[in-house]
């Protein structure tokens, strides 16, 4: 599923690049250690906020 995520937020930000900046809004769950829980709250799968700024 995170790759799936990845992709489409990669997909969002080559439209908006030259337009406007995008705003991602994720609801999910979080570990203690700021991943994100996306994967059906399987912890040692989280996304990290570092990864997801490199995307």
């Amino acid at each position: 599923m995170m790759d799936g995520f990845l992709n489409e937020v990669s997909k969002a930000d080559a439209r908006a690049k030259d337009k406007h900046p995008i705003l991602l809004m994720v609801f999910c769950h979080g570990s203690r250690d700021h991943k994100l829980l996306l994967d059906n709250d399987n912890a040692k799968n989280g996304l990290s906020l570092v990864r997801l700024k490199g995307h």
